[in-house]
């Protein structure tokens, strides 16, 4: 069974509101909250990008999104499109807490700057992969936008996002759906300046070094 993860808003205005059809091209719509190719190791938090096509500043912002089993909610940051804190943009930035055993998340902009008009980041989700959580390609959805603009206007999308979500094993640096020596190798390109799809600090010591070749031989051993 899929867990929901619901983020509300509180708005600063009160909005009207207005809705679009299910069958409405969500890839045409301005102001609609996605996934950024998401990847999360088993047994790590991953920070996952949401990102925002952006028409005009938005005040406050909202939707349920839904997690795969083995997969849960564990914070939030702000992104990029967010305007810097020393400007007072927000009244509580971004908070999460729990209402009967969903985990909410608010974002709210108290002077109206809280999203600039811009494609980009909304903010980042952190979210917690068990051990039990099934390795692969899986179902991540974002349903019921609920965008609040600073003229107190609300766009409201009933259409689903649905993004990929890459769960990876330990030590499966490069995401093939293996951990082997491919992985150490690309371990060894991230310590020098490369790039990475999984997670190359593979023994958690908030670095990646030789620790971390060793880290993976030691799993292909096993």
């Amino acid at each position: 069974m899929m867990k929901k993860l619901l983020m509300s808003i509180a708005a600063v205005a009160v909005c009207s509101t207005a809705a679009f059809a299910e069958d409405t091209d969500v890839s045409s719509l301005q102001n609609v909250l996605y996934f950024d190719a998401p990847v999360a190791t088993i047994g790590r938090t991953a920070n996952l990008s949401v990102q925002m096509k952006g028409s005009e500043t938005v005040q406050s912002i909202g939707a349920y999104v839904t997690l795969p089993t083995g997969v849960t909610a564990a914070g939030a940051s702000l992104g990029a499109l967010v305007p810097e804190q020393g400007d007072a943009a927000y009244a509580d930035e971004i908070s999460t807490n729990t209402v009967e055993g969903v985990a909410r998340v608010a974002l709210l902009g108290a002077t109206g700057k809280a999203l600039t008009a811009a494609n980009g980041e909304a903010f980042k989700l952190a979210v917690t992969v068990s051990s039990d959580a099934t390795p692969g390609e899986q179902p991540v959805v974002i349903s019921n936008h609920e965008l609040c603009t600073t003229d107190s206007k609300a766009t409201l999308v009933d259409t689903e996002v649905t993004s990929t979500l890459k769960i990876v094993l330990l030590g499966d640096v490069n995401a093939d759906g293996n951990v082997n020596i491919g992985d150490a190798n690309t371990v060894i390109s991230v310590s020098r300046g490369g790039s990475a799809v999984g997670e190359p600090d593979v023994n958690d010591d908030k670095s990646v070094n030789i620790g971390d070749v060793n880290a993976v031989i030691n799993i292909v051993r096993q």
